[in-house]
């Protein structure tokens, strides 16, 4: 993590530079010099691209890295969803060592199925380590969603998204430190193991937690709130099925009809 967290200070444009749509197939450092309408592809290992402030319109995905785009690292910029089914940046299964950080990425309630940040690995081919970093991810149909291991988000604001995170088949991974408004799920988990939720507020409509089949998770000192016009229905703040050993310990409820 002290590594990537070197490489994301980095604040001067390299000598390479990015103003319409590209394909990365050399490592490199990378810098976004103006906002434009399009997309980017990584298909190399080791990039660094710099989004310098600057905004990606997209109507597919915004920035989309392929498989064996190991050791990526991305920061400092926004990208819009600007279509049905378009994601902000989507991570292909066969990558490890990603750090997403200062990233914006924006829905539009008039579009539909779109996700902020989709990793989907597989079980031949894992995404593993991946970092999100003090991200906004809002608007979205979901804010984050697939599956990987060994993934850290931390910092990070999720809002106005109907689920603010699914995953399926995730390992190893913490959330801390994150916030979800105006969503009606927070944390939809399945089949995962070792997963901890901590030190995050979710003022969500309907289910705050949600774990399936999911085994030696953690949930601790969060705060669930509830907006008082949703109460008329029973909420649960917290969902456990079919899974073993989760521990829930020093959360506070707030107008949640029912805790677990």
């Amino acid at each position: 993590v002290d590594a990537i967290d070197t490489v994301l200070t980095a604040s001067t444009c390299g000598p390479i530079g990015i103003n319409q749509t590209t394909t990365i197939t050399e490592s490199g450092y990378y810098c976004v010099s103006s906002s434009f309408i399009g997309n980017i592809t990584v298909a190399a290992p080791y990039v660094v691209i710099d989004l310098n402030d600057h905004t990606i319109t997209t109507i597919d995905n915004g920035i989309t890295i392929k498989s064996g785009a190991h050791n990526t690292n991305i920061y400092h910029g926004t990208i819009l969803l600007a279509a049905n089914n378009t994601v902000g940046i989507g991570i292909e299964s066969g990558v490890s060592q990603v750090a997403l950080k200062n990233i914006t990425v924006k829905g539009n309630p008039l579009y539909s199925g779109t996700t902020a940040i989709a990793a989907y690995g597989t079980d031949i081919a894992p995404i593993n380590t991946m970092i999100v970093q003090e991200c906004l991810l809002q608007v979205c149909t979901i804010g984050y969603a697939g599956n990987s291991s060994n993934a850290y988000v931390k910092n990070t604001l999720f809002t106005g998204n109907d689920y603010a995170v699914t995953t399926t088949k995730m390992f190893n991974s913490v959330f801390a430190d994150c916030e979800i408004y105006q969503s009606r799920i927070g944390f939809t988990i399945a089949q995962s193991k070792n997963i901890t939720i901590k030190n995050s507020v979710l003022n969500i409509e309907n289910i705050g937690c949600m774990l399936n089949e999911c085994n030696s998770c953690a949930i601790f000192d969060c705060c669930f709130n509830y907006p008082s016009h949703i109460l008329q229905n029973p909420i649960a703040a917290i969902v456990l099925k079919n899974g073993s050993y989760t521990q829930c310990n020093n959360n506070t409820f707030k107008l949640a009809t029912v805790h677990y």
